[in-house]
C-alpha cells in the first residue's frame, strides 16, 4: 500500500555524530561521519556536488539528521533496507502527467479549490487517490506546490503585541548633570567668574516617528557665580571727627562675593534621535524654557577695604587712625560672611540644548551620555535705580561709620555691575525609558505553513489510498508549521514569543503526535566572540526546550542544538528589525525540514 508521509523516513541509527565545521567540503564531513558511525553514503558525482563547502555544527546528531542539514530539498535521501547506508541523488521532478496519474492531479486541484474556500474544516469530506504502477521513487513536490500557492497562510487572531517601530511613542527621560555656570554680568574695576553648577531634569517626550519627537518637563538647576573687585572710590569734602575737611578714599583688596540661586524651569524641546546600529546612536534636543529664580542669595567670601584720608590743605595723607575712621575692614571680621537675599526678577526665559550618545541597555531602555548648554535671555537684575558702591556700617548707639556712604547690599545692587544673564554648560547622563504598550486585540495574524516534498514508493500493483481532507491539511499544519522566537542582546531567559501562544500551540501538536520530533535551533548574532555566542545559542535553545517540556512535551521529541552565529536569518523581516536582532532567535522546525 502506498505510504503517504509528511517527513522523510526516519532511520534508527545506532550511533550519533558530533562535529563543528567551518567552510568545509561536504565530502570531508561524510568521511568523518563514516569513521565515527560506520554510516556509508553513496552519491552520484554527476548530480551531487560533494565539493561544496559548508559551515555547520552537529551535536549528537543521527546520520539522517546530518544528511538533512547537508542536502536541501533538491536532493532525495534514501535509506537502505539494512545497515547504515544511504543514497543521495537529485530529485526527479514530476513536471508532467507521465509520472502522476490524472486522478492525482485532479484531486490536488480539488484540494486547492476547497482550501481556498476554507471548506477543508468539514469532517465528512474524503477523497480517493489512484496511482500508477512505477518501479521508481516519484517526487510529488510539483503537485503539492499547487496547494501551497493557495494555503500558504492560515488566518488566526488573538492577543498580540501591537506592532510599532522601536523607540516610537511615549518616552520618559531623567538626567543628572554638572558643569560650569556664570550669572553673566560685567564688573567695573573687577571681573565676574563662574562656578560649579548642577542640575536634575525630568521630561516626557512623544516621538511621532522613530527619530523625531517633542518633549516637555521640569528642570532644577543650581547656578553659581563670583565677583572679584579691586577698585578705589573717593568721597570729597568730608568732615572728620575734629571738623577738618578732607577727601575720603576707600580701596578694596581682592574683594570676593559669591552669588547662588536655583532656577526652576519648564522646557519645551524638539528632539531627534537616530540609532547607527544596535550598540550606539545619537540624541539631540533644542528648545526654549520659562522659569523662576528661587533662593537667590549672596555672601562675602574674602578680601578687605582700606579707608584713608587725603588732606589737601596740609598736603597730608592719613591712614591707620581708627579715631578718624581711617582703618582696614576685613571680611569675616568686620563684614559678616552670612548669606543675604539677592533681589532678582520673578520670571526667567531662555534657551536650552542637549546633545550626546544613546547606548541601548534593553529593548526599551537607553543610556544617554552627553553635554548641555542653557542661557537666560532676559535681564534678571532687580531693576530700578542702582545705588553707589559703599561700605557704611553701624557702630553702636545709633552712630554709623562712614555715614556719607551707602550701605553694602551686594555688588549687583550697585552701579558697578550691568545686566544679569545667567548661563551654564556641562555634561549630563540620564536614561530614556519607552513604556511597554498595553496589549490589545491585534489585526489578523498569519501562521506561515511550509509544505514538505514527499516521496512515494511505487509497488508492482495498483494501490488505492483513502485520504481524509481535513486530516491531511491538519497534519500539514501540525507537522510543518515553523515558528521563530526572538531574544534581546545577551539574553536567553526571556524569549519574545511571536505569536504569544506559539509554545502552547506547538506543545498541543507535539502531545497529540508523540512520534513527531522537532529541531529547536538556537542562534546568536555575529557580535561577540565565537565561544560566548555558542554558549548563548545553546542556552536559548535549552530555554525553549524546557518551556515545551513544562507543557507536556517529551524530551525524546526534541532535538536541541545551538549554532552560534553560523546561520543567518533568511526569513521575512517583520517589525523592521536590524540584522543583529533577526539573528538573536530560536527556530522550532519539524524534523527533516531544516
Amino acid at each position: 500500500m502506498l505510504a503517504l508521509s509528511l517527513s522523510m523516513t526516519a532511520f534508527a541509527a545506532k550511533t550519533t555524530f558530533s562535529g563543528k565545521y567551518k567552510d568545509t567540503p561536504v565530502r570531508t564531513i561524510l568521511s568523518d561521519m563514516k569513521k565515527e558511525t560506520g554510516t556509508y553514503v553513496k552519491t552520484d558525482k554527476k548530480q551531487v556536488d560533494t565539493k561544496r563547502r559548508v559551515t555547520v555544527t552537529f551535536r549528537n546528531a543521527e546520520p539522517e539528521e546530518v544528511l538533512s542539514q547537508l542536502f536541501d530539498c533538491e536532493y532525495l535521501i534514501t535509506p537502505a533496507k539494512k545497515g547504515n547506508r544511504f543514497t543521495v541523488s537529485r530529485r526527479v521532478l514530476a513536471s508532467d502527467e507521465t509520472l502522476l496519474s490524472s486522478t492525482v492531479l485532479d484531486t490536488v486541484a480539488g484540494v486547492t479549490e476547497l482550501v481556498s474556500q476554507r471548506e477543508w474544516e468539514q469532517d465528512s469530506l474524503h477523497l480517493t487517490l489512484l496511482t500508477r504502477r512505477q518501479a521508481q521513487y516519484i517526487n510529488y513536490v510539483d503537485s503539492f506546490r499547487l496547494t501551497r500557492e493557495r494555503i500558504e497562510r492560515k488566518p488566526r487572531t488573538g492577543k498580540q503585541e501591537p506592532e510599532k517601530p522601536a523607540r516610537q511613542g511615549s518616552c520618559l527621560q531623567a538626567y543628572l548633570g554638572g558643569g560650569y555656570s556664570s550669572w553673566g554680568y560685567k564688573v567695573q574695576d573687577g571681573k565676574n567668574v563662574g562656578d560649579f553648577t548642577g542640575q536634575i531634569s525630568l521630561r516626557y517626550a512623544w516621538f511621532f516617528t522613530p527619530e523625531w519627537g517633542l518633549g516637555i518637563g521640569v528642570d532644577a538647576e543650581m547656578m553659581n557665580s563670583k565677583a572679584l573687585l579691586n577698585t578705589t572710590r573717593r568721597w570729597d569734602n568730608q568732615a572728620d571727627s575734629e571738623g577738618e575737611t578732607y577727601d575720603h578714599i576707600a580701596t578694596t583688596r581682592s574683594w570676593r562675593e559669591q552669588q547662588r540661586m536655583w532656577l526652576l524651569s519648564v522646557p519645551v524641546t524638539a528632539q531627534y534621535q537616530h540609532m547607527f546600529n544596535d550598540r550606539v546612536g545619537i540624541f539631540a534636543a533644542v528648545g526654549a524654557f520659562v522659569g523662576m529664580p528661587l533662593g537667590a542669595a549672596y555672601n562675602l567670601r574674602s578680601g578687605a577695604v582700606e579707608h584713608s584720608g587725603e588732606y589737601s590743605r596740609w598736603h597730608l595723607d592719613l591712614e591707620g587712625i581708627p579715631t578718624h575712621d581711617f582703618y582696614t575692614e576685613v571680611i569675616g571680621t568686620d563684614f559678616t560672611t552670612d548669606k543675604h537675599a539677592q533681589p532678582l526678577r520673578k520670571v526667567a526665559a531662555g534657551v536650552k540644548a542637549d546633545v550626546g550618545a544613546l547606548i541601548p541597555l534593553r529593548e526599551n531602555l537607553d543610556l544617554f551620555v552627553g553635554a548641555y548648554v542653557s542661557a537666560v535671555c532676559n535681564d534678571l537684575s532687580a531693576g530700578g535705580e542702582k545705588q553707589e558702591l559703599g561700605w557704611q556700617q553701624p557702630a553702636g548707639d545709633g552712630y554709623r561709620r562712614h555715614s556719607f556712604m551707602e550701605p553694602y547690599s551686594g555688588i549687583l545692587q550697585t552701579d558697578y555691575t550691568g545686566s544679569v544673564h545667567p548661563w551654564s554648560v556641562g555634561v549630563k547622563v540620564g536614561v530614556h525609558f519607552y513604556p511597554e504598550t498595553k496589549k490589545k486585540d491585534a489585526p489578523v495574524i498569519y501562521d506561515c505553513l511550509v509544505l514538505t516534498d514527499t516521496a512515494y514508493a511505487q509497488r508492482n500493483h495498483i494501490d488505492t489510498v483513502y485520504i481524509t481532507l481535513e486530516d491531511t491539511i491538519t497534519s500539514l499544519i501540525h507537522t510543518l508549521s515553523t515558528s521563530v522566537i526572538w531574544f534581546d542582546v545577551n539574553d536567553y531567559k526571556h524569549p519574545k514569543l511571536e505569536p504569544a501562544d506559539i509554545l502552547d500551540k506547538v506543545a498541543e501538536i507535539m502531545v497529540a503526535n508523540p512520534s513527531q520530533r522537532v529541531h529547536i535551533n538556537g542562534h546568536a548574532s555575529t557580535e561577540g566572540n565565537s565561544a560566548a555566542n555558542q554558549r548563548l545559542s545553546d542556552r536559548r535553545a535549552q530555554t525553549i526546550a524546557d518551556l515545551l517540556v513544562q507543557r507536556g512535551v517529551s524530551r525524546e521529541q526534541l532535538i536541541v542544538g545551538g549554532f552560534s552565529s553560523s546561520v543567518e536569518y533568511t526569513g521575512e523581516n517583520i517589525g523592521n528589525r536590524t540584522k543583529a536582532e533577526l539573528d538573536r532567535r530560536v527556530e522550532i522546525i519539524p524534523d527533516n525540514q531544516k
